[in-house]
């Protein structure tokens, strides 16, 4: 329910991009089901790829987000997808467990 509000307070920001900036939210959500990340490989910018894992709070419950990011011509689509993605989610899983701990 909040990530509805929040998408129909953003979607005026975009005009007539909304429908493509949707689109990618919802193939974002898709992958972190499927995955646990999710990636950007030239969507806002052509030349970037990015993958982000969400990190939630477990004890407030605050939802985080952790990524990186960079030039395409060196984070090739399958170095993201096998190496950086799972490094991410192990990172946030390590995270999780400290905050846990503490």
């Amino acid at each position: 329910a909040q990530r509805e509000d929040l998408l129909k307070e953003l979607a005026p920001q975009y005009g007539s991009e909304w429908a493509t900036v949707r689109h990618g939210v919802d193939n974002a959500i898709r992958e972190i089901a499927q995955q646990g990340f999710c990636l950007s490989l030239g969507e806002w910018q052509k030349e970037i790829h990015g993958v982000g894992v969400p990190l939630v709070d477990p004890i407030r419950e605050t939802v985080y987000a952790l990524n990186l990011g960079g030039p395409a011509y060196i984070l090739s689509e399958k170095f993201m997808r096998e190496q950086c993605g799972p490094w991410l989610l192990d990172v946030r899983n390590q995270i999780n467990r400290m905050l846990v701990a503490a």
